[in-house]
């Protein structure tokens, strides 16, 4: 399995579009469904297209809290680890399940800047209410 992103619109209406999400690396998987609307990624889009504009820039993504008020947690954090611009994708996701059926995560996917200034424009091109209710990234690295 090669590392990356699916996210599916699972359900679209007038108003709301519920999410699936998988994450990968390669050797640990993880997935989460919320709720949002055909915005959702567009901020995240924006400043993925234009990443780095310099090797400290960081880009974070984050759907609920890390709280037991919500019932999910989702966070991304995009950043160069690397001099040569060779960055991570940082992945913290808890469903707040309630144990043993609880799901928490923690893990890294890597990628070149182009890689993910490409997630970036396809995020921007992206509408789920255009019929097309995948999109798929697979990572350079």
């Amino acid at each position: 399995m090669k590392p990356g992103i699916t996210i599916k619109a699972i359900e679209v209406d007038d108003y709301d579009v519920r999410y699936s999400v998988a994450f990968t690396n390669g050797i640990t998987s993880t997935g989460i469904q919320f709720y949002g609307d055909d915005e959702t990624f567009s901020d995240l889009a924006k400043d993925l297209i234009s990443f780095p504009k310099s090797i400290s820039d960081v880009i974070s993504f984050q759907i609920g809290e890390d709280t037991e008020d919500f019932a999910y947690y989702l966070l991304l954090k995009v950043y160069c680890f690397q001099a040569n611009g060779v960055s991570a994708i940082e992945i913290i996701m808890d469903d707040h399940g309630i144990t043993p059926y609880r799901n928490k995560t923690h893990f890294f996917i890597t990628a070149t800047p182009a890689s993910l200034n490409q997630l970036g424009n396809d995020l921007a091109n992206w509408r789920t209410t255009s019929g097309n209710k995948t999109l798929v990234w697979v990572t350079d690295n």
